[in-house]
């Protein structure tokens, strides 16, 4: 029997890590352009007394800034040529399939992200499914990535997918 688009090596990377988790400190000045460039101008990313006043400790991030705190900043040079950068993770290894594109993300946000916080994300992988379209056989990857702030609170649960052909 043909084991298709997705090797055995890699039916067995579920469950798995995707790599070493990613660390990064939220900065408060990146926190502003980030909702300034999304345009979202909402008083808790940018004014102290009102966040204290709704009930924070200090002003908070967007919800999706999670991402550039634990983002590194690399060269050009690292990245390949979905734009993506090369960042230690495990690569899947798949027969035949030589296109991927990102499938899309839901996030949980369990906790305010504030500016100094350091957070820490660990990616796993939840499921490789080989599936049939209409133009063939192609990959869905889902991983989970658990957003951990200093004190070891989840911040944000993230479940992103793939897809390959």
């Amino acid at each position: 029997m043909s084991e298709g688009l997705v090797p055995k090596e890699t039916r067995a990377l579920v469950g798995t890590s995707w790599g070493d988790p990613t660390k990064g400190e939220v900065l408060r000045k990146e926190s502003v352009r980030f909702a300034q460039s999304v345009n979202d101008l909402n008083p808790l990313y940018f004014d102290e007394a009102y966040a204290k006043e709704a009930g924070y400790e200090g002003t908070i991030t967007p919800p999706m800034f999670f991402h550039i705190a634990l983002t590194p900043s690399l060269p050009l040079s690292e990245t390949q040529p979905d734009g993506l950068f090369r960042t230690g993770r495990r690569e899947l290894k798949l027969n035949g399939a030589d296109r991927s594109m990102f499938g899309g993300e839901e996030v949980e946000f369990l906790a305010p992200v504030h500016p100094g916080d350091v957070l820490e994300g660990a990616t796993e992988w939840e499921s490789i499914e080989e599936k049939q379209g209409a133009s063939g056989a192609f990959v869905v990857t889902v991983w989970k990535t658990t957003v951990k702030n200093q004190h070891g609170e989840i911040v944000a649960i993230s479940h992103g997918s793939g897809i390959a052909r």
